[in-house]
């Protein structure tokens, strides 16, 4: 079922955002069911932390060398990084990225001498 968003505001409550979304349709599921402009409309609240989001668990779907696509569950609402999935600890955010690591590093020890005349 594909829920219709009709409208979205961020408001700031100290340490976490609230985000108030206004859905189409009577979902009462989702949130609060009101008479709104365009019929029923439910008005959900989403909690969202200002923290660094905490890595639950991470999946590697693919991998060629140093080059990886992964799948990472992140801790709490964040509409931002990913799609939002209930989970075996409350909402969670579902995040495909690609990663890229690098095989080794290296340091110039001429950059050495220039570092220390710098601070």
């Amino acid at each position: 079922m594909i829920i219709e968003i009709l409208g979205e505001e961020v408001v700031n409550k100290g340490n976490y955002k609230c985000v108030r979304r206004w859905l189409r349709g009577q979902h009462p599921d989702l949130g609060i069911i009101v008479r709104g402009y365009t019929g029923w409309e439910t008005v959900q609240e989403v909690r969202m932390s200002c923290s660094e989001p905490e890595i639950l668990g991470e999946q590697v779907i693919s991998q060629n060398g140093s080059y990886k696509h992964v799948r990472r569950w992140l801790r709490g609402v964040h509409p931002e990084l990913g799609k939002l999935v209930r989970g075996i600890t409350g909402w969670e955010t579902l995040q495909e990225i690609d990663v890229i690591k690098a095989k080794g590093t290296f340091f110039d020890v001429s950059l050495e001498s220039d570092l220390r005349s710098v601070a």
